[in-house]
């Protein structure tokens, strides 16, 4: 989904996903986290993104992506860990055409498990 906000006519805008024979994702191994993401795109991006999402008073903006994506018409959505923590580049997992700390990111039990459980729950679970 990270891709889709930069053109109104774009394939991969919530609305134009129209087969449930799809895999929506906000971002793969190789995007930034969505908090790193939100944080760099440009302002017409950002208002297309508010009004494709529609993210409510106090939502975090990945929340709110993630909620999206949720309800899609697509039958399978892939959410990286990551972006349920809400971590930035510390969560990158890989940076294409570098070397040296791709692949490392582990997670690690000093986060809150209960509260992560939580989280993807409540962004799951469908109304």
């Amino acid at each position: 989904m990270q891709f889709a906000f930069a053109d109104k006519n774009s394939d991969y805008l919530p609305c134009n996903i129209n087969s449930p024979n799809c895999v929506v994702y906000t971002g793969t191994h190789d995007n930034m986290t969505t908090p790193q993401w939100f944080n760099s795109i440009s302002k017409s991006e950002r208002a297309l993104y508010k009004k494709s999402c529609r993210p409510t008073k106090g939502e975090n903006h990945t929340h709110c992506l993630i909620r999206t994506a949720m309800s899609t018409v697509a039958d399978t959505v892939i959410i990286p860990m990551g972006d349920y923590m809400g971590i930035k580049a510390e969560g990158r997992i890989n940076e294409p055409s570098t070397t040296g700390n791709n692949w490392t990111w582990r997670l690690k039990n000093k986060y809150d498990t209960a509260k992560l459980r939580d989280i993807i729950k409540m962004l799951s679970v469908r109304e």
